[in-house]
């Protein structure tokens, strides 16, 4: 790129930091690459910027989350074993994370007998999202 370019490139960068929006800030050379290399128009361009970081933030809003709940453990879905006890249905409950039942506005149950807790919820997919 000519310096003049790069100049630019930095003063957006000093702008989007001043409106605290760190994400596009530091995605933003990838993303004008990006654009060159797939033709993207200007509005294809600020909707992948803002779609970065809209994603960033609520990444970060959930780790702040479960940081401030202070879990003594974080369990994950990904983590738990489904080999014992066998009578849980793996299936099913991998069912349940996709949320359908609350678009139906069905509700769910989960009962069983001690030491069979399934996790609350993992960091890349939690149970309840607000948007």
């Amino acid at each position: 790129m000519e310096i003049t370019m790069m100049m630019k490139i930095e003063k957006l960068k000093e702008l989007l930091l001043t409106l605290r929006l760190k994400t596009m800030a530091e995605t933003l050379e990838e993303t004008l690459k990006k654009s060159q290399t797939d033709n993207l128009s200007p509005v294809d361009i600020l909707t992948l910027l803002t779609s970065q970081e809209i994603a960033a933030r609520q990444q970060r809003l959930v780790k702040t989350r479960i940081s401030q709940a202070q879990f003594p453990v974080i369990k994950t879905l990904d983590a738990f074993d489904f080999s014992f006890p066998k009578s849980i249905n793996k299936s099913l409950i991998l069912n349940l994370f996709d949320l359908h039942f609350v678009e139906e506005k069905h509700n769910v149950i989960i009962m069983g007998p001690p030491g069979t807790c399934l996790p609350t919820g993992r960091q890349e997919k939690p149970i309840w999202h607000s948007p």
